[in-house]
């Protein structure tokens, strides 16, 4: 299309500052949130070659043929999210500390479970369609096992590939950050955007091809040279894609000709990605610690789940059309680990910092189980729906 692009003002100087008092029965709601969230729409686009020609059609006839009008679709990604779950235990069983050889059986168990649950993670949106059940709550609990499943993926290649430190540790960060920044990008321009390569589509089926090559020639195949290959490969895309939506952001939100303005749509934009550089900043400088070392699945837990709390939040506010907080109080803990290891180490403290890491895995585990619910409960009560059932009347009315 040729001619002058005129952007509208973008949605980033209209969020409103969450100063608005939350009723009585919210904690994370608040009156005017409320008012929005029943009037969002959602507006997104998926570039993927991969998806539009194959994933997409297979879901769409799959959710037609054998789904019926009663299943609602957050019980469908539900279904999806357990077998990754189911999954992960097995790699994270047979290798608890990344280093050790997986079964063939349970890398192409692995694989057969990220393949499934691409397919029905699109075939939960076919389903809100069709039973005319699309809401904000799918949205966002589509979002959060989503966030969740990337945690899973990041740790089920390296076990199949064996690679722990600074391998995982980037591969982490990109992951992560390439999810964070479709989210950013959407809360400052309204619209959902998957380029040509992304990790809902090409990513996931890396994962499958990686896993599918160690359920049939072994783990051990996999040595250092291939490492570095797939690597380089992972982070050249991931880089890309990151930039693409940052770049794409940028230039959307142009309409102020100072960069450093606290008024400028396009620097109030890129400080939002403060948190995301810091957490990615901390991951890499935590990577290669003893503790971090010996306990892998505690640490990137750990981290993951507080960043999709975080996630959670700003889509939330993203659906709400509030302004998100910049750092979320859960995430200041995380510093105390750093300190507290370079204290045990020069010999202040006794008490290992292992201990010290495991039990703030748990305290965040507990936290995130409660804030899920809290926030799956808040939405259902706030939009007048339910999270796992379709009411008998909207099934009657998709006949």
């Amino acid at each position: 299309m040729g001619g002058v692009r005129i952007f509208q003002l973008p949605h980033i100087a209209m969020h409103k500052p969450n100063n608005s008092p939350a009723p009585p029965q919210y904690q994370l709601l608040t009156e005017f949130g409320i008012r929005n969230l029943k009037n969002y729409k959602y507006d997104g686009t998926d570039h993927s070659m991969y998806y539009q020609y194959f994933a997409s059609p297979l879901a769409a006839w799959l959710t037609e043929t054998f789904v019926p009008l009663w299943l609602a679709p957050n019980a469908i990604t539900l279904l999806g999210f357990s077998l990754n779950v189911i999954a992960h235990i097995v790699l994270c069983y047979f290798s608890p500390n990344l280093v050790e050889p997986v079964p063939k059986w349970a890398a192409l168990f692995c694989a057969s479970a990220t393949l499934l649950y691409q397919t029905l993670d699109n075939m939960d949106g076919k389903q809100a369609r069709r039973t005319k059940t699309s809401s904000p709550l799918g949205q966002l609990f589509d979002h959060g096992c989503d966030s969740v499943s990337m945690i899973m993926f990041c740790l089920d290649l390296a076990a199949v590939l064996h690679v722990r430190e600074m391998y995982l540790a980037v591969c982490f960060v990109l992951i992560m950050s390439g999810f964070y920044v479709t989210i950013w990008e959407e809360f400052h321009t309204h619209k959902f955007h998957l380029p040509l390569l992304n990790a809902p589509n090409e990513g996931l089926l890396f994962v499958v091809v990686i896993c599918t090559l160690g359920g049939l020639k072994g783990t051990d195949w996999f040595d250092e040279k291939t490492h570095l290959y797939v690597f380089t490969l992972i982070f050249i895309v991931a880089a890309v894609t990151i930039m693409s939506h940052i770049v794409r952001t940028v230039r959307t939100t142009t309409i102020h000709p100072r960069w450093f303005d606290e008024h400028s749509p396009r620097f109030r934009a890129l400080y939002r990605l403060v948190p995301m550089i810091c957490i990615d900043v901390y991951v890499l400088w935590m990577a290669t610690t003893p503790t971090v070392i010996e306990m892998p699945y505690v640490f990137y837990w750990t981290i993951g789940l507080n960043f999709c709390s975080f996630d959670a939040l700003f889509m939330l506010k993203l659906l709400c059309d509030e302004e998100p907080r910049l750092m979320p109080k859960r995430l200041w803990p995380m510093l105390v680990i750093p300190i507290y290891s370079a204290c045990f180490h020069r010999g202040l403290v006794s008490f290992h910092e292992k201990w010290l890491l495991l039990a703030y895995f748990i305290g965040t585990l507990f936290h995130f189980c409660g804030f899920v619910r809290c926030i799956v409960s808040e939405l259902c009560s706030a939009l007048g729906v339910k999270a796992f059932t379709i009411p008998s009347p909207q099934i009657k009315k998709s006949e």
